[in-house]
């Protein structure tokens, strides 16, 4: 199911990056612009890491692979950037939208790339083509304020975070009906 073996029960690492997408989201858009970008720096740390551990955890082609650690990266360097730099509301602006570009294009590459995992594939595809979708709705709003990129931060959070609570039920409930039907071979005689 798109699992090694000491990863197939790693679907609870794609349920969290959703919960925390979506958590990321909703406080976005109900919280203070300031608690808001510390938020977001929140969520790049937390979403990049999880990134990385999917791809070491996922058993799907090592360019695929390449490319959804890639994405994690590049969360990780744009929070590392917004905590050493504090840059203004139109700086942080297209720092939001290339990131939400950038890593739109490293899913959709790595939805590409993966034939052999198509629920997976559908899943990563759609979540990169809604991120290159904000991405570019925010940067060609050039007078969004810090309260705007907010929201559409939290609009793009909310919906990727239930793609990945979604497929990692799925996920799960493959996991465990390909575990009842080993269960049930090996009882036969």
């Amino acid at each position: 199911m798109g699992f090694t073996p000491t990863g197939r029960r790693r679907w609870y690492a794609l349920i969290l990056r959703g919960l925390v997408a979506v958590a990321a989201g909703i406080a976005a858009v109900t919280i203070s612009a300031a608690v808001g970008k510390t938020l977001l720096v929140g969520y790049l740390v937390i979403d990049g890491l999880l990134a990385i551990m999917l791809a070491f955890t996922l058993s799907i082609p090592a360019r695929s692979r390449l490319l959804f650690g890639a994405d994690g990266v590049v969360d990780a360097v744009v929070a590392l950037a917004l905590v050493v730099w504090a840059p203004s509301t139109a700086t942080l602006v297209v720092i939001v939208s290339n990131w939400a570009i950038a890593t739109g294009v490293l899913e959709i590459g790595a939805a590409v790339l993966m034939p052999r995992v198509p629920a997976l594939a559908w899943m990563i595809g759609a979540a990169g083509l809604l991120s290159c979708v904000a991405g570019i709705a925010a940067l060609d709003w050039t007078d969004l304020s810090i309260v705007g990129i907010l929201y559409v931060f939290g609009a793009y959070a909310v919906v990727v975070g239930g793609l990945f609570v979604t497929f990692g039920f799925m996920l799960l409930r493959a996991v465990r009906a390909t575990d009842a039907a080993r269960a049930n071979t090996a009882d036969r005689p």
